[in-house]
């Protein structure tokens, strides 16, 4: 697919991931788990609106080029975006604890690329 496909695909991701963890955190405000509520929230969502939208897989690397800029951009400039207590050095650890946090955001993409797959097996192998 274009790489427009892919930039609209990684829109879709990112404002359905961040709605959803906005709404938990909204509703469970009083609530000590309302993060981890939202990130589970905010994955499925993501996976739900990636499929409906058929995002294409090339969609995953512009999440995790946007996710370690914006991370790692915050951090050089001080701002703790995506992290509670992190230096405004970027030493290895904080590289390798960014790649894999983009990896885990951008999962639902390629997630719905496999069950798009595995649909497309299971209709193809159906007669009649």
């Amino acid at each position: 697919m274009s790489g427009r496909g892919a930039l609209v695909g990684a829109v879709i991701h990112v404002i359905s991931w961040i709605g959803a963890m906005t709404i938990v955190g909204v509703m469970f405000s009083q609530s000590d788990s309302r993060i981890a509520y939202g990130l589970i929230s905010g994955w499925w969502c993501a996976l739900y609106t990636t499929t409906l939208s058929r995002a294409p897989l090339s969609s995953t690397g512009v999440v995790v080029a946007a996710f370690v800029l914006v991370d790692l951009g915050a951090t050089l400039f001080g701002a703790s975006l995506l992290h509670h207590d992190r230096d405004s050095t970027i030493g290895f650890t904080d590289v390798v604890d960014t790649l894999l946090r983009a990896l885990v955001f951008a999962s639902p993409i390629p997630a719905s690329a496999a069950t798009r797959v595995v649909q497309r097996r299971i209709r193809g192998g159906k007669s009649g």
